[in-house]
């Protein structure tokens, strides 16, 4: 009876590491997307507006982007490895 309850465990364990794995992934994706363009943005943005007033504002919230978007993949690394750490138990 322990056997079966550990088998099932295990299954249980490996069940959400592959949905864990999966989500993040879909989640990675679009942020690995949202950080080329902030920087294209940026380049751009640069070389085509004069008011440097306007073009620190832009910059601004164009660095606030990039700082979210950082964060949100250090969170999905740290999902990734309790995911991982659930499959070896």
């Amino acid at each position: 009876e322990e056997l079966e309850h550990t088998f099932q465990r295990s299954m249980k364990y490996g069940i959400i590491s592959q949905l864990a794995s999966s989500i993040g992934h879909e989640i990675r994706n679009p942020l690995s997307s949202l950080a080329i363009h902030t920087e294209i943005v940026d380049n751009m943005v640069s070389k085509s507006i004069e008011d440097q007033a306007q073009l620190k504002k832009i910059r601004k919230s164009l660095g606030i982007l990039d700082s979210e978007v950082e964060r949100l993949q250090k969170l999905i690394n740290q999902f990734f490895t309790l995911a991982k750490a659930q499959q070896i138990q």
